[in-house]
């Protein structure tokens, strides 16, 4: 972060202060252990616990709190009327007073969106000075945190922005401000928040409120020897989008922003992967755009990947990366968390990806799972917040698995549902939440030296307890 003084931020937020207001903050934390002195604290009530309960505390160690009850008012606080909107205020100001040459590139979608994330982040780095979301910061609250990070070293920011109810990119959108917006897909995730898939379109769409409306072509073709300047004929105020959906290929020059396409099957797309091949767990393809192509070895699985990478490659293009810096870039990326992680445990492969769960992340899981040699094993827990058609999703995705895995065990709530839609299948297996500890030991029973065993399920079911009840 850039210091900036208490008065400023005062200022921003429409608050009152007790201290001196030239007290100088140099970054803002939401977490009390992962306080800094000089740090801006911000105090906000949660599900477990309230953040006024430590105010005192950190005052005494030199930070700044933002309180938005009276009580906790003290010298060395801000009070506001609300803390969350008053970081978000505080970053709108920092955005646009401190920060307003720096370039953004904000990235939202369904899945895949920190993937993405990570990726442009490594290509946009190759060649510049760039930050990028820590881990997956990307709420209403953590993206306002996020912005407050970048320093003044930085010419990039690239930025993951996600949502939990309507209206929370518009407004991302409109305090970052992109130059670039990427929607990596629509699909089913938060169709319980938004009642209908009309409304998550509009939602994800809202990634463009906050950019300048600029229509018509984007140049594709350019030199690999090009100006290092982070300004030189970049070309900004562009949406990139799937070019293999055809509800997002029909709204090619009907934005008030430029678009550009990504595609796999699209042959139309500005830019495409070519002769792709899978080998060694690696994935091997030629991007190409315009006149140009440059060949991108992806140290991961799934034609999903393919796409992530795409993505991220056609952001550096447009912000003037050089190819063979974006393409060695990408080499260089490894997936965070449990997010497909692949590795070989006792001569068992396992495919970890346990960090989230749609109808669409599980039937990339299952491509994956059914590109390997061996004994097929799915480990499958809930998908979450599909709204009314919960029950159609998780019987079409039973039947789905059923037509690459030879072993699944079923986890969750919907456990039951999932093992009746595949009532003439054996080999098929449902527990209860709770009982994650029986589809463990059953695991252990089954596993056998060669065997594959993909475990893909929503964060909130701790899959991964399974992984590690079983030693693998």
């Amino acid at each position: 972060m850039i210091p900036i003084t208490v008065r400023a931020a005062v200022k921003a937020a429409n608050g009152e202060y007790k201290g001196n207001p030239e007290k100088i903050i140099t970054g803002v934390f939401t977490d009390s252990r992962r306080w800094e002195e000089n740090g801006l604290f911000a105090a906000i009530p949660g599900e477990n616990t309230d953040g006024h309960l430590f105010v005192g505390e950190l005052v005494s160690k030199g930070c700044v709190c933002l309180v938005s009850k009276e009580e906790y008012f003290i010298p060395g606080t801000v009070f506001v009327k609300n803390t969350k909107r008053a970081v978000y205020d505080i970053a709108a100001y920092y955005r646009n007073e401190i920060i307003p040459a720096v370039k953004v590139i904000a990235i939202t979608g369904s899945v895949g969106k920190t993937t993405v994330k990570d990726m442009t982040g490594l290509v946009l780095n190759a060649q510049y000075n760039t930050y990028v979301t820590k881990g997956n910061s990307n709420s209403l609250l953590g993206v306002p945190v996020s912005v407050m990070s970048v320093n003044k070293e930085d010419e990039y920011a690239v930025l993951e922005l996600g949502m939990s109810e309507r209206g929370e990119i518009a407004a991302l959108s409109k305090l970052v401000k992109p130059s670039v917006s990427i929607i990596t897909n629509i699909g089913s995730s938060h169709l319980e928040a938004l009642d209908s898939r009309e409304n998550l379109i509009k939602e994800k769409f809202d990634i463009l409120s906050g950019m300048e409306k600029q229509s018509g072509n984007v140049n594709v073709n350019v030199n690999a020897n090009v100006n290092p300047n982070v300004n030189a004929n970049a070309d900004f105020n562009v949406v990139i989008l799937d070019g293999d959906s055809e509800y997002e290929y029909s709204l090619k020059n009907k934005l008030y922003n430029k678009t550009v396409y990504c595609g796999i099957t699209n042959g139309d797309s500005d830019f495409r992967a070519e002769n792709i091949q899978a080998f060694d767990g690696k994935t091997v393809f030629d991007a190409v755009w315009g006149n140009s192509r440059q060949r991108v070895v992806l140290p991961a699985e799934g034609l999903h990947n393919v796409k992530n990478s795409l993505y991220a490659f056609a952001a550096g293009i447009l912000c003037k990366t050089e190819p063979g810096k974006a393409a060695e870039a990408l080499e260089r990326f490894s997936p965070t968390g449990d997010r497909q992680r692949i590795y070989i445990k006792n001569g068992i492969t396992v495919i970890a990806d346990c960090y989230n769960a749609s109808p669409e992340s599980m039937k990339a899981a299952f491509a994956v799972l059914g590109s390997k040699p061996g004994r097929k094993i799915a480990v499958l827990g809930d998908m979450l917040e599909l709204g009314d058609l919960e029950n159609r999703f998780h019987a079409d995705n039973a039947l789905l698995a059923a037509e690459t895995a030879d072993i699944i065990i079923f986890v969750g709530s919907f456990a039951s549902l999932c093992k009746s839609a595949l009532r003439d299948r054996e080999n098929v297996y449902a527990f209860d939440t709770e009982n994650k500890h029986e589809a463990a030991a059953l695991l252990g029973s089954l596993l056998k030296p060669g065997d594959i065993i993909l475990f893909k399920g929503s964060r909130r079911i701790h899959i991964d307890d399974i992984i590690k009840e079983a030693a693998l």
